[in-house]
């Protein structure tokens, strides 16, 4: 639907956080193919598996817009 972002849980990492970055959001809801939530990915979450210079310049970019 219009206005709802969410991820595909076939996803890749980087690809999810580059969706959050542009979006400029910090928790991105995520969807199996039968379009079911399956769970919610947070910029916390994806500190523990992400490149740590990727994650500065998101978590960045995302804290100066609010």
């Amino acid at each position: 639907p219009p206005g709802i972002h969410c991820g595909s849980e076939d996803d890749d990492l980087a690809k999810a956080v580059r969706h959050m970055e542009a979006l400029k959001i910090r928790r991105l809801p995520v969807i199996n193919k039968s379009k079911r939530m399956v769970g919610i990915l947070s910029l916390g979450d994806v500190g523990h598996s992400a490149p740590s210079d990727l994650l500065t310049e998101v978590v960045k970019k995302v804290s100066a817009h609010h």
